[in-house]
């Protein structure tokens, strides 16, 4: 996501704990602590400040779901 000018000069954490409310601000702030929230590619502290066309990206954590599937989807979702 690229940050606009008027969403400029907020936190990192202010800025998705308000924008993406599926995790709370904590949980957000572990995101942050483990790296899987980038500002321009790079992991960031949770009070650095956006600036406009700043790149916000989110590595999202792998979690296995066996509802549903035959032998309850443990022979296919083993990591490539």
């Amino acid at each position: 996501m690229r940050i606009e000018a008027g969403q400029a000069g907020a936190t990192v954490l202010d800025f998705v704990t308000g924008r993406f409310t599926y995790l709370t601000r904590e949980q957000w702030e572990l995101e942050l602590a483990a790296g899987r929230l980038l500002v321009n590619g790079e992991p960031v502290a949770p009070e650095q400040i956006l600036a406009a066309a700043d790149q916000i990206s989110y590595q999202i954590r792998a979690t296995l779901c066996t509802l549903g599937l035959p032998g309850g989807g443990r022979q296919n979702l083993r990591p490539r």
